[in-house]
């Protein structure tokens, strides 16, 4: 079983904004992720990522950048004690229960 993960919109912005998301769920989980949709281009040298189709236990982790979802904005302020989100990326990483990386001193290792 593996998660795949999912940006529902296709923007540049929003493709952008969740490339930070790979290397910090591989670092706090271990887990690879991948991705199925062609069209989403931000992964495609990603070493976090793999691109392949869902398999049937496969689960999806879709990443909706919407600070309007109650129980994400409930997580970002019991997680950082703050309304005022610090990015796009570190709201949906505290949305999947992750935090953000601090890149000077965390970074993953590459997996590949």
């Amino acid at each position: 079983m593996a998660s795949q993960l999912i940006p529902p919109f296709l923007a540049i912005g929003d493709q952008v904004s969740v490339t930070a998301i790979p290397e910090a769920y591989y670092a706090q989980t271990g887990e690879r992720l991948f991705y199925a949709d062609e069209r989403i281009w931000v992964f495609k040298h990603n070493p976090f990522m793999d691109f392949r189709l869902p398999r049937p236990d496969d689960h999806e982790l879709c990443l909706v950048p919407d600070a309007r979802v109650g129980p994400d904005i409930h997580n970002y302020l019991q997680r950082y004690n703050s309304t005022v989100f610090g990015s796009q990326t570190e709201f949906l990483l505290s949305g999947l229960g992750l935090r953000a990386l601090n890149k000077m001193n965390e970074r993953a290792v590459n997996p590949r």
